[in-house]
């Protein structure tokens, strides 16, 4: 479940695939429905060379999220919300082979080809719906959750960000990105697979409800911001707006409905 369309910045409208076909490729990468698929395996170089912004931007922000959880090394439990097609999973779990990675997507045919290319000791792939956490995905608890180009596809936001701050640890940090450059809401984007694209200011509010600490990547203290500024040396963009964020402190307000 992700934001797979082709890119020209990590936050710009872009072409839609042709209505003919399944998938779109681009220089080794293709969209297959709302999957990545990875075409010249999950080394970045490659991409760049043939500028397949597409690519470099996904596989980007899971070498984003790789070296924030490497500050976290003792991580039991990661959780990768939305995992697609996997290649972020795996990335995140072969990094890390002392934590156990799980990689939930709503796609059974996505989690069947992850689970067919993808395979490690500490690294599972499960069908689950974030809508609906403890009845499709568990109740295990989290140190850290994963949710890249996720949450635009979602009807029922709030109850992805709800089902996020009661199974994430009290410490756990939530790594997300979504488009958010537009000046105002869109409603009703170009991309038939999205919901919504939000304005960056009310992503920091509708995330500031859910988390006390919500850090963006437009701060220049923002933790591995040069991750993205070493696509910028490089002349590649990558802009820089809400988008991805580090979240912590989930907010778990009191309500007497919950046993």
């Amino acid at each position: 479940m992700k934001d797979e369309r082709p890119t020209g910045s990590a936050n710009a409208k872009a072409t839609e695939s042709s209505p003919d076909t399944r998938a779109a490729t681009f220089s080794g990468s293709a969209v297959v429905d709302e999957h990545f698929l990875p075409g010249a395996g999950v080394e970045i170089d490659a991409y760049i060379a043939s500028g397949d912004l597409t690519a470099i931007h996904h596989l980007t922000r899971y070498k984003w999220a790789q070296a924030i959880l490497h500050e976290r090394s003792s991580a039991e439990s990661v959780l990768d919300l939305g995992c697609g097609s996997g290649y972020g999973t795996f990335l995140l779990a072969e990094a890390q082979p002392h934590s156990r990675f799980l990689g939930i997507d709503y796609d059974p045919q996505a989690i069947s080809e992850a689970a067919r290319r993808y395979t490690l000791p500490n690294l599972t792939f499960a069908t689950g719906n974030p809508t609906d956490w403890e009845g499709t995905i568990g109740a295990t608890m989290h140190d850290a959750v994963t949710c890249f180009d996720v949450l635009e596809h979602v009807k029922h936001r709030e109850l992805l960000l709800e089902g996020l701050t009661y199974h994430l640890r009290p410490d756990g940090w939530l790594l997300l990105s979504t488009p958010c450059a537009h000046a105002h809401n869109v409603l009703e984007p170009d991309w038939e697979h999205h919901r919504i694209e939000y304005a960056a200011a009310s992503l920091y509010d509708l995330l500031r409800r859910y988390f006390a600490i919500v850090r963006r990547a437009d701060e220049p203290s923002f933790p591995e911001r040069r991750i993205f500024e070493g696509l910028h040396a490089r002349g590649i963009d990558y802009l820089l707006y809400m988008n991805p964020v580090l979240c912590s402190e989930p907010i778990q307000l009191p309500n007497p409905y919950r046993r």
